[in-house]
């Protein structure tokens, strides 16, 4: 599901930052 893989690489992306 795109949402699912939205949200996922923003969370991904909070834990690089």
């Amino acid at each position: 599901m795109v949402l699912r893989l939205y949200l996922l690489s923003l969370f991904l992306m909070s834990l690089v930052i």
